[in-house]
């Protein structure tokens, strides 16, 4: 992950009520917001009871559609990061990095996190994390960015990935960035219940929907990390 919202913005919280109905970690606090992150392997071999000493939950990645070749790729990762994040008492959910262009390449991406949670205790969202990729001069790039998805069709396919895993029992979520929230699918047109992540890395959160998870930095520091730096995250625990 890593998307970065469009524009700076002065909104605070107003839109941070809760769209989804992926219940947070909220045990124990009174606080508006949990603090939490997302790992991949990305962020090396991550010390998970360390970590869980000061994030509240986690979103794992278990895979991803590769930007150029297209075929779906597990996170090395993957199972070792949701085994030991259970062992250290870490509420867990995952996502998928998605590339899809269609409704049958998304709902082939939500059979492929189906399976690998399968025997694994995910109690929070299966999330499709939704974006462009990136060449090596830092420019949008790939298949999903050539591929110029229309609104319409984008919400259509993002929807196909909620109801896949929805119909397995699942909460779905979509994660995107403001500037997708705002032009690139109707978040309103998703289903009923589908958890809203949005990455925006300004002051606020610029996009005016109702959210429930703010990533708010994509160079933050926390002890057990395994790399350099991890995405840090808020879900927001109720209304504004």
């Amino acid at each position: 992950m890593g998307a970065g919202g469009a524009g700076a913005g002065d909104r605070g919280c107003a839109g941070c009520h809760r769209a989804g109905t992926g219940e947070p970690p909220s045990a124990g606090t009174d606080a508006p917001f949990v603090e939490g992150v997302d790992i991949s392997e990305h962020n090396g071999t991550v010390d998970w009871t360390t970590l869980a000493k000061s994030a509240k939950f986690a979103f794992i990645r278990v895979g991803y559609r590769g930007y150029n070749d297209g075929a779906l790729h597990a996170d090395k990762m993957a199972k070792e990061n949701l085994k030991a994040a259970r062992k250290a008492g870490m509420p867990v959910g995952v996502y998928f990095f998605s590339q899809a262009t269609t409704e049958e390449e998304a709902q082939e991406e939500a059979r492929f996190v189906l399976e690998t949670v399968r025997f694994a205790k995910v109690e929070l969202p299966l999330i499709i994390d939704y974006e462009y990729g990136y060449n090596a001069a830092g420019e949008h790039a790939g298949r999903l960015y050539d591929a110029n998805v229309s609104k319409k069709d984008t919400t259509r396919l993002l929807t196909a990935f909620c109801d896949t895993v929805t119909a397995d029992g699942y909460t779905a979520g979509v994660y995107a960035n403001s500037h997708f929230y705002i032009s690139k699918f109707d978040a309103a047109s998703l289903p009923k219940g589908t958890l809203r992540w949005v990455a925006d890395y300004n002051s606020a959160v610029t996009y005016t929907g109702d959210f429930d998870i703010w990533q708010y930095s994509k160079i933050g520091k926390i002890k057990g990390n395994g790399s350099k730096y991890i995405d840090l995250n808020r879900w927001y625990l109720g209304g504004s």
